[in-house]
């Protein structure tokens, strides 16, 4: 694993260049696996898990021993986590550590119950296929007045960030007090394959050819680097 650095202003980002033969990788390609289990669907970090969520159910958990002067430690037993008694094989669609890294959080493709009111909807872009299934990375962030002013608790209000990408097509939406609202959308060389947010201004999206881009969120490139992608 190498660690780089790019400097943009009083910014100082950083990525790892990961070797592909890494244990993680091994398991996750392996043909049996596969034939089971289906293929890498979701990726979370935690500094003392990794946990990777496949398309048929299962999550793998892999304990890693982050250091800032060494590469991950993930020779640590795997786990296997599915739902008990369950035989749907409803792929991962989310997944989320708490602080500690003792909960997490898996979420499941699945019907909703009339009961639940969709308040907000996005159109799927011009000239994406009607079967492509978006990529999405949530973030929230406090937004607060302008006014100097004693700040009180109404003064805060939790400001979301929704990055959509839809093959080559990317889309920013801030959701405020329930409204929805794309004020951001850019193009990609090649389709997306995953994205995240770095922090509430930066977003990281990584192509179906092995291109990683940093974005500022009205789609400003912040910086272009290319690695191999494992299929």
């Amino acid at each position: 694993m190498r660690f780089e650095g790019i400097r943009r202003g009083s910014v100082t980002l950083g990525y790892f260049d990961v070797d592909a033969g890494n244990a993680i990788t091994r398991a996750i390609s392996s043909h049996t696996l596969r034939r089971g289990h289906g293929s890498a669907q979701v990726l979370v970090v935690h500094t003392n898990f990794i946990a990777v969520g496949m398309t048929k159910e299962l999550i793998i958990l892999v304990p890693s021993k982050y250091s800032i002067h060494h590469a991950d430690n993930t020779d640590g037993k795997m786990l296997m986590l599915g739902i008990q008694g369950d035989r749907s094989h409803a792929p991962v669609t989310s997944m989320f550590f708490n602080q500690q890294g003792d909960l997490l959080l898996a979420g499941y493709v699945v019907r909703l119950s009339p009961s639940l009111e969709v308040y907000a909807q996005l159109s799927r872009p011009n000239g994406i296929r009607e079967s492509s299934m978006p990529y999405t990375a949530w973030k929230h962030m406090p937004q607060t007045c302008s006014s100097a002013e004693n700040m009180s608790a109404e003064a805060v209000e939790r400001v979301s960030l929704l990055a959509i990408a839809w093959e080559r097509k990317v889309q920013v939406a801030r959701l405020v007090k329930s409204e929805l609202k794309v004020y951001g959308e850019w193009s990609l060389d090649s389709a997306a394959i995953g994205l995240a947010w770095l922090d509430d201004q930066m977003l990281v999206v990584l192509t179906s050819t092995g291109q990683l881009n940093l974005f500022v969120e009205d789609g400003t490139v912040i910086h272009q680097t290319s690695f191999g992608v494992i299929h």
